[in-house]
């Protein structure tokens, strides 16, 4: 059973999925605008090399932000509307954190343009 604060979702990507530990209570606004969107889908995009994302639509601000990741770790960034996906420690700027990626490296053979989706999981 999961904790209240807690809501597993998955990434999909490059032919392999991955869960995604989405903790609420550290961007709730954003975190439930995001659940409330799935499934989403798009291309990946690049960020300086130490992430990936795609963008989903969601128009929301910055909520408790944060400007250091980890590889590993699951941010929304307002500017793209997207859902970004750290694969190494990265300063990048303001973020909004939503969570983390079970298996980061599900991100290491993708390149622009390859489809990423996000759905709720079982």
């Amino acid at each position: 059973m999961e904790a209240p604060s807690l809501r597993r979702i998955v990434l999909e990507a490059g032919g392999s999925t991955s869960g995604i530990s989405i903790r609420r209570h550290l961007a709730p606004r954003t975190a439930g605008l995001l659940l409330r969107a799935l499934p989403v889908s798009g291309n990946a995009h690049g960020l300086g090399g130490s992430a990936a994302y795609v963008v989903c639509g969601i128009g929301a601000g910055l909520e408790r932000p944060r400007s250091s990741f980890s590889r590993g770790d699951v941010a929304f960034l307002p500017r793209a509307q997207a859902v970004c996906f750290f694969t190494g420690d990265v300063e990048p700027g303001p973020m909004t954190p939503l969570g983390t990626l079970e298996d980061p490296g599900i991100l290491d053979g993708i390149g622009g343009g390859d489809r990423m989706r996000i759905y709720a999981g079982r």
